[in-house]
């Protein structure tokens, strides 16, 4: 997976850095520009939301089997990501938080940790999870190696997306219901990066225009998608046939 970003440096003729989507497009590493401009660059936006997009993106060539697999990591990466940011919403605290995920490395036990989080958020509401004949499916595709067809990926797709959907509902909710003045999962990315910047030795204050396309970092953020923790859900978002939906769009971005 690749995606093209531009160089802030470039100010009088664009130009463009195609950058791998690998472990290091979330931890952080130096990327270069066509003219030779060095930058230390990390993905602001979360993990699920790049795997999502290749699920789609997938599916659209008829690659059922990685598209399955991307869109069920999405699904477990996107609950780590929500216990993330609810931890951090209540202690502030990114090394605790860090520790914490570390704990979350059996299914069962991320399960756990994210409808223990959604039930606190929602003042009592259980998530809707996998449905047993979706849950068997996975098993099939994950565990016997069953190669899934169109359709079996369809089902999938649409019933993870409006998992994950449900969740940024919630969220998005509990902003324009004025119970958090951000959404926490935007805070927790930002907080999040802010931090591995920091530690990198970056100045990370913004005084001036001049600063932005001074700086020797990027900082990445994008909506690939409706599920983007960018994007605000509303009631009316959440269907049983949004990964269908978004598939109709035809959207190729990280291909």
């Amino acid at each position: 997976m690749r995606i093209n970003c531009s160089c802030p440096k470039c100010t009088n003729k664009p130009s463009y850095i195609n950058v791998e989507i690998n472990e290091g497009f979330f931890s952080g590493k130096t990327i270069s520009c066509p003219e030779g401009h060095e930058f230390f660059f990390i993905s602001a936006s979360p993990r699920s939301q790049f795997l999502i997009q290749q699920g789609v993106e997938s599916f659209l060539k008829g690659f059922y089997f990685e598209s399955f697999h991307t869109l069920y990591s999405a699904y477990e990466a996107y609950k780590k990501e929500f216990v993330a940011a609810h931890s951090y919403n209540e202690i502030k605290d990114l090394e605790i938080v860090k520790t914490m995920l570390t704990k979350l490395d059996r299914s069962e036990r991320l399960e756990g940790a994210y409808v223990t989080s959604f039930i606190s958020l929602s003042n009592g509401k259980v998530p809707i999870g996998l449905s047993r004949s979706e849950v068997e499916l996975r098993n099939d595709v994950v565990h016997k190696g069953i190669i899934p067809d169109k359709a079996s990926c369809e089902k999938i797709g649409n019933a993870i997306f409006k998992f994950i959907g449900g969740g940024n509902l919630l969220i998005a909710k509990r902003c324009m219901e004025e119970i958090d003045r951000f959404p926490i999962n935007q805070v927790y990315e930002a907080d999040y990066v802010n931090n591995k910047l920091i530690q990198k030795g970056f100045d990370t204050v913004i005084n001036s225009p001049e600063d932005l396309y001074n700086k020797e970092y990027i900082s990445y953020s994008i909506a690939l998608n409706i599920l983007s923790s960018m994007t605000f859900l509303k009631e009316d978002d959440i269907t049983n046939h949004m990964f269908t939906d978004q598939v109709k769009n035809r959207h190729f971005i990280i291909s």
